[in-house]
């Protein structure tokens, strides 16, 4: 007969839990370690034997081997390492023969007792003969050295605490795992700790003897220190999520969050702004404003501008100091808005205020409203006038004109701007004047519209730019409605070009629906673009429309928020891939998702498709172990792309487990809480085993007929492997204990 064969591939995600720490949010001080406290106690214990264990895969080394912190030198050769199991301790008379179980909390400031003894947290291996010689002394940085290391670390006297004590220091690059151990162990034991001090240990010199703050000040000044010189570094992280997921079940809080111990043993007040804001500035004058911040939590306080114009500098001076200088122009003038932030990597606040710029120039400006009409035969006479400046006498002058129009100063700020038009000027003439002080100026723009005696020109109403914001590489429309009240219209010609003085391309209009319309090509680069209508009669007069409008960058789309699911996909698993695409234009075009099995050769290309900005596509499944790259490349209508850094993840081995409908086994619940249930219909005998994830054995029976049911009410919660053989084959199921 055929019997059944399973297989399991178990992969741990590691990360903090969802809403590990929620009771522990917005509390500082004796709070938050009383609330850390009721979140990491109650851990799993497991025994000092099965430390052994547990250290191959919580302390071990890219190369296999022990990550021995007495003796690693990081980023250089150690002098020695040790292979797991092989050169475990066993006997030593130096260093290099053999690793064994550091207490870096030394066992007797507990009097060896449990869950202390075994706790992962605290428990590291290390060279047993440099553990030897740090013997039950303090963690503390030595004054005077007696003894050394091949790492560097130092056995000596010091005095920090205000007598001399002997002290063992790590090197720099363990320090802070030290002291988030020496946090955890005050935390975690809360409700022992206190009684620790009356032990007669060395401990004495840093327990205080209380539940909170638990260690004596000027050991937590040192403890701080470390922690902040020394970073959580990848190291503790996966340590800490080793022993959360495969043995203890609680983590270290000060690994996951760093802050938490500022919190609890720094001091923390809250951050004010001390300086005044300076709120008023002037054109050409430099203003400056020394800001100032206090409190925190003891970290650098740092200060930055979320808004200010570009006119304005921001320049840090010191802890909760900086400098906000500048000089602001003529343009600057008006309402100025200005927020300050200033934060100590975990709290912050906001200073917001308004700088009014002021100017002792008066604005130039044109007061007189130009005459837009003539007639042909007939003198046409505009008095301009213009105000303002700087005080020396104003100058009008004309930057274009037709040259049947002649401009004449008649003083400061005025002018006659005069002539008389013949047949051959109807139509529009476009006239620009300028008034300027000599250092500051303002422009008048407009069109005179010269009639032809006898009759009427034709009418321009209704001019359209299509689109009306446009961007470059858009096609863009110009249409008007065109009418002649006394004729017809004969031709309606569309000029066009990038100055106003040079419209040399010139389109005839098309008319269609009572419209005509004619298209300006596409352009390369942002800028302005004028154009003019010229509506030609029968009797050949003509009437002139002269506008312009403004082409702007056209702006790639924005790629953003890119994943894909499942996360950790198997080989049986299309992944899909979302990402949120828009385009400032509103003009989304094509989206792919492109990838490969290599990051340099994504050569697998897929449509993607969605709604409202997301859009997915689905990568095929792929063969276990396949490490797949992708990014995502969009158009906007004009051709434009954008294309995102490139993203990947790792194909874990299939987890389904094939079935026959064959003779087989039948085991329920799953997943099961107080019992097993194991059904077999035959007369063959068969064995049972239960593991866990660490391969412990924690149920075996053999020489089995028929159905058994296991008692599992001592299992822990978790993972197990059930083994299930007899002598054609086996079952391999994973179960899971509530």
């Amino acid at each position: 007969m055929g019997l059944l064969i399973l297989t399991l591939s178990v992969n741990v995600l590691a990360q903090i839990p969802n809403g590990y720490y929620d009771n522990a949010h917005g509390k500082s001080g004796a709070e938050l370690k009383t609330a850390l406290y009721n979140i990491i106690k109650n851990h799993t214990v497991i025994s000092y034997n099965g430390l052994w264990t547990a250290f191959q895969y919580t302390d071990k080394k890219s190369n296999g081997k022990v990550w021995d912190m007495y003796s690693d030198k990081p980023g250089q050769t150690p002098p020695y390492e040790y292979t797991f199991v092989t050169n475990q301790c066993g006997n030593y008379n130096s260093e290099g023969d053999c690793y064994n179980r550091e207490h870096s909390f030394p066992k007797s400031w507990f009097n060896d007792a449990s869950p202390m003894y075994s706790d992962l947290f605290h428990l590291y291996p290390t060279d047993g003969y440099v553990n030897n010689r740090r013997s039950n002394y303090i963690f503390g940085e030595v004054t005077t050295v007696s003894w050394t290391s091949l790492n560097g670390s130092k056995l000596g006297s010091s005095s920090a605490s205000g007598t001399s004590l002997t002290v063992f220091e790590p090197i720099d690059e363990y320090k802070g795992d030290f002291a988030r151990t020496y946090f955890y162990m005050a935390t975690r034991y809360e409700n022992l700790i206190a009684s620790w001090a009356s032990y007669n240990t060395e401990a004495k010199a840093i327990l205080d003897g209380t539940t909170y703050p638990a260690y004596k000040q000027w050991y937590i000044t040192l403890l701080l220190k470390w922690h902040q010189q020394d970073p959580v570094s990848q190291k503790e992280i996966d340590r800490n999520n080793v022993i959360y997921t495969s043995y203890q079940h609680n983590r270290n809080p000060f690994i996951d969050h760093p802050e938490y111990a500022q919190l609890i043993w720094g001091s923390s007040t809250p951050i004010t702004f001390t300086s005044t804001p300076v709120t008023s500035a002037t054109v050409g004058a430099t203003y400056s404003y020394n800001v100032t911040a206090t409190g925190g939590n003891g970290a650098p306080l740092t200060i930055s501008a979320t808004q200010k114009p570009a006119w304005l500098a921001l320049t840090a001076t010191g802890n909760g100091t900086a400098i906000l200088s500048g000089t602001p122009g003529q343009e600057n003038v008006g309402s100025n808005q200005i927020t300050l932030k200033a934060t100590d990597g975990v709290n912050e606040t906001e200073q917001s205020y308004t700088i009014t710029v002021s100017s002792t120039v008066a604005t130039v400006q044109f007061t007189s409203t130009p005459i837009t009409t003539a007639v042909e035969n007939q003198l046409y006479t505009y008095n301009v006038i213009a105000t303002g400046g700087n005080g020396t006498p104003l100058t009008i002058s004309a930057t274009q004109k037709p040259a049947w129009l002649a401009l004449t100063a008649t003083g400061n700020g005025t002018a006659t701007l005069s002539g008389t038009p013949v047949h051959s000027n109807v139509g529009n003439s476009q006239v620009v004047l300028v008034a300027t002080d000599g250092t500051n100026q303002e422009t008048q723009s407009f069109t005179i519209n010269v009639s032809a005696a006898g009759n009427s020109k034709p009418s321009i109403t209704n001019v359209t730019i299509s689109p009306a914001s446009p961007v470059t590489r858009q096609t863009i429309a110009i249409s008007a409605n065109i009418t002649d009240s006394d004729g017809s219209v004969e031709k309606v010609l569309l000029g066009w070009g990038v100055t106003a003085g040079n419209l040399n391309n010139t389109y005839e209009m098309q008319l269609e629906n009572s419209v005509y319309s004619a298209p300006i090509p596409s352009q390369s680069t942002p800028g302005t673009i004028y154009f003019q209508l010229a509506a030609i009669d029968n009797l050949k007069d003509t009437a002139y429309y002269y506008g312009s409008f403004t082409v702007n960058l056209n702006q790639v789309p924005t790629i953003s928020s890119i994943s894909h699911t499942p996360t950790n996909p198997t080989s049986a698993d299309a992944v899909t891939v979302t990402a949120n695409v828009s385009d400032p234009e509103g003009r989304i075009g094509n989206i792919f998702l492109l990838w490969g099995i290599t990051e340099s050769s994504l050569n697998n290309q897929l449509q993607m498709s969605g709604t409202s900005g997301v859009y997915t596509s689905a990568i095929p499944a792929n063969p276990s172990q396949t490490s797949v790259y992708y990014r995502v490349k969009a158009f906007d209508a004009e051709g434009q792309q954008a294309i995102s850094s490139i993203s990947s993840y790792i194909v874990n081995p299939a987890t389904d487990i094939p079935t026959e409908t064959s003779k087989q086994f039948l085991v329920f619940p799953n997943p099961f809480n107080a019992f097993v249930q194991v059904e077999f219909p035959s007369s063959e005998n068969y064995s049972v085993t239960f593991t866990n994830l660490i391969g412990q054995v924690v149920y075996s029976k053999t020489n089995v007929t028929g159905n058994l049911r296991i008692d599992c009410t001592d299992f822990q919660s978790g993972i197990y492997i059930l083994t299930l053989k007899n002598d054609t084959g086996k079952v391999t199921q994973k179960m899971i204990k509530r």
